[in-house]
């Protein structure tokens, strides 16, 4: 099992001049691994030599490839159906076998070659792997949403939906759209819209999570830019079936991702629970673009498949759920420290009350043996406060003279000769 041998070879067919018919008058160039020229996409001729005297099974696994034609004595070879990535049965001959693979996004172009012994093990293998990984994710995001129910933290919620768009990503990845019955065409128009939906909630995620509109409100603005950017070329891809669109809505999410990667090392300090976002992060902003960017670019290959991705993804999910839940119980903490100390501060508010208000009875028992009637105690309040008797007239709407009159009668009763001794008198306890 493996990649082809090195007396393989293929050619890059820039104005699609060759067919089935002359191809063989084209400068083939010879390659024993995957054929990966990054933006320099379009038509290649691949020659395929036989050297076993077995049958062997061929599989171009790249899920962005959809369009490829086999021959074999320049007859057409039909694909094998309901197959993961495109896949080929070739009979065993001495003739080669070509095979004209359009490739409309990236030029990377993994050509595999089994026996059917081998391709049946590895496909029972990759399936087992598949659904132990899709049953895993679909159980945390279960937990994920009873934890939303019980706890009523948004987090929960956005983990899970973004759980649900990182499986749909993984059903593109995996080749799943063939095999669910579901157009290659769709899945390979469909992805870009998934990645753009992933970044959505991830923002959503990111926002409530590190609690952005608190610490930077502002930088949110630059995230939802960036999702409305990857749908608008997503939309341009869609439309014009330009593979640099497609790039720039990948390099789009992925500014997401690194950008809330590096608020998380800023948050360090504040929010503890922002650690586990940023290790968890930091496996994601390496992946994506070993995954997705270096293949676009043609960079240097780091060896990171679907299985890597699964295996890592795994390591992400259990990270991002507990952190999820150790924020929730720091939040928890921060408001039971805040109840507690408003029933403090509540606390202190009723006894400064209740002592100016035995301050205002104590004052009221002080002056009941004078018998003071109403208006006299009004205008020894006013007294007190330093008012004068034009004034007091203003706010009781008496005339001057009444007041002088209540005046006379207060200082008589209170036994002093000016506004100065009353006021001493009012303040002795």
């Amino acid at each position: 099992m493996g990649f082809v041998r090195a007396d393989n070879f293929y050619y890059h067919d820039k104005q699609q001049q060759y067919s089935i018919q002359n191809i063989n008058n084209a400068d083939f160039l010879p390659f024993d691994q995957s054929i990966n020229a990054g933006l320099n996409n379009g038509v290649y001729w691949l020659k395929l030599s036989n050297q076993s005297n077995e049958n062997r099974i061929i599989q171009v696994s790249n899920n962005h490839i959809h369009q490829a034609i086999a021959f074999r004595n320049g007859g057409i070879i039909d694909p094998l159906l309901n197959h993961r990535f495109i896949t080929y049965k070739i009979e065993s001959s001495k003739q080669a076998t070509y095979i004209k693979v359009t490739a409309n996004k990236e030029a990377y172009i993994p050509i595999k070659s089994y026996t059917s012994l081998e391709y049946s093990k590895n496909e029972h293998r990759q399936t087992s792997l598949i659904g132990m990984f899709y049953g895993f994710a679909l159980m945390v995001m279960v937990v994920n949403l009873f934890f939303y129910f019980n706890f009523q933290d948004r987090s929960f919620l956005f983990y899970s939906m973004f759980l649900m768009c990182l499986c749909l990503s993984f059903a593109h990845i995996d080749g799943f759209i063939g095999v669910l019955g579901i157009t290659k065409e769709f899945g390979y128009y469909s992805e870009s819209f998934v990645h753009t939906l992933t970044g959505f909630v991830g923002v959503f995620f990111a926002t409530d999570y590190l609690q952005l509109k608190t610490n930077y409100p502002k930088f949110i603005y630059s995230l939802y830019f960036a999702v409305v950017m990857a749908l608008i070329f997503s939309i341009f891809f869609f439309t014009y079936n330009k593979y640099v669109f497609f790039v720039l809505s990948e390099i789009s999410i992925y500014y997401i991702f690194i950008s809330c990667w590096l608020v998380s090392l800023l948050l360090f300090k504040k929010y503890s629970y922002a650690v586990y976002f940023c290790i968890a992060y930091s496996l994601m902003v390496f992946l994506v673009f070993a995954y997705y960017l270096i293949p676009a670019f043609a960079l240097v290959d780091l060896g990171v498949d679907e299985n890597i991705l699964k295996m890592s993804s795994y390591f992400e999910i259990l990270i991002i759920t507990y952190a999820v839940v150790q924020r929730m119980r720091v939040l928890q903490e921060e408001n039971n420290h805040m109840h507690e100390e408003i029933i403090k501060h509540v606390n202190k508010i009723k006894s400064l009350s209740t002592q100016l208000i035995d301050k205002e009875n104590n004052q009221a028992t002080n002056f009941e043996h004078y018998n003071f009637n109403k208006r006299e105690l009004e205008v020894l309040n006013l007294i007190s406060e330093g008012t004068n008797n034009k004034i007091i007239a203003q706010q009781l709407s008496i005339s001057v003279n009444t007041v002088k009159y209540h005046v006379k009668k207060i200082y008589k009763k209170l036994q002093v000769k000016n506004r100065k001794e009353v006021r001493l008198v009012v303040k002795t306890p």
